[in-house]
């Protein structure tokens, strides 16, 4: 999804900064936050969805957080990464919709929203 737009639906904090160098930051743990994105229009099978994060811790001492799917009701949540300082981008790959178990499809994609978790 290069190039597709993302709105911060808000599970909480805030992005800081403008334009193209947001980012979001917090330090409390089992904190979420999730982005809605522009809806597609295709024809096709998605055959699978892969969540790309960047991220970097920015303190001393260790910190993990979690790539989420929030999905309908439902909520999937990663594998446990432990951030250094460096940014690194770490790819979570859903080949189903957590929330029907089933292949993606459009509308449910599309309603889909993606985000990190804080673990630590």
């Amino acid at each position: 999804m290069d190039g597709y737009k993302t709105t911060n639906v808000g599970i909480r904090p805030g992005v800081v900064g403008t334009s193209e160098n947001q980012y979001i930051k917090s330090s409390t743990a089992n904190q979420k936050t999730d982005f809605a994105h522009q809806a597609m229009t295709l024809t096709g099978t998605i055959n699978a969805v892969i969540h790309r994060t960047l991220a970097r811790k920015d303190d001393a001492g260790a910190r993990s957080i979690a790539q989420i799917c929030e999905s309908g009701v439902t909520e999937e949540i990663g594998s446990t990464i432990a951030l250094t300082t460096s940014y690194v981008y770490y790819d979570d790959i859903l080949e189903n919709d957590p929330h029907t178990s089933a292949q993606w499809g459009l509308t449910g994609f599309n309603a889909a929203t993606f985000g990190v978790k804080e673990i630590s």
